[in-house]
């Protein structure tokens, strides 16, 4: 160690002390720890889930529903709603809206059917729950303003999702698909 920086060394408790001094603190007027407990990292019921995956999903499909209208272009907060998965598949979805020239009217709803299972680890909660999305109030149109939507489509739509996060209430989409069993939203 060279002079220089033993003298810079020793010259920080120094400073230290008449910082501290100077500002009127001391060993002596610090505040004793309050214990805390770290609450767990855990739903308390199935309705809290449920509330859960209600607004991840919420805040998911609103930014879906602008990624469409605007014809796969705004897909800029995909991110702040979904990962893994679901958000590769949002944005693959978005640049076929982009590449084939089309982009959506109108609005879709949605209702969490069933909550399938809620579990957690050490730092993330999860929930997995199902879907019925109504797409009778959308229309899918072409460059041209022509309507790509068969008359004849099945508006009522499963799905099966899974949202995760470290807070209930900033969860977001991990998952996203078409559920491969009969259709419940019928």
């Amino acid at each position: 160690m060279t002079r220089t920086h033993r003298a810079r060394t020793a010259a920080l408790p120094s400073a230290l002390a008449l910082l501290l001094a100077m500002s009127g603190c001391s060993a002596a007027d610090v505040p004793e720890p309050v214990a805390t407990t770290n609450a767990p990292l855990e739903f308390a019921d199935e309705a809290e889930a449920r509330a859960a995956a209600e607004a991840a999903f919420g805040r998911y499909h609103d930014v879906q529903q602008r990624a469409w209208q605007s014809g796969g272009v705004d897909v800029a907060d995909f991110e702040s709603v979904a990962v893994d998965d679901a958000l590769d598949g949002a944005i693959i979805d978005a640049n076929g809206f982009k590449d084939a020239g089309l982009h959506t009217v109108g609005e879709t709803s949605f209702e969490v059917r069933e909550i399938q299972q809620y579990w957690h680890d050490d730092e993330t909660l999860f929930v997995q729950f199902t879907i019925c999305e109504d797409l009778s109030g959308l229309d899918g149109l072409n460059a041209d303003g022509e309507s790509m939507v068969s008359p004849d489509r099945q508006p009522f739509v499963p799905y099966t999702a899974t949202a995760m996060g470290s807070d209930p209430d900033l969860m977001k989409i991990s998952e996203y698909e078409s559920w491969r069993g009969s259709n419940y939203c019928l």
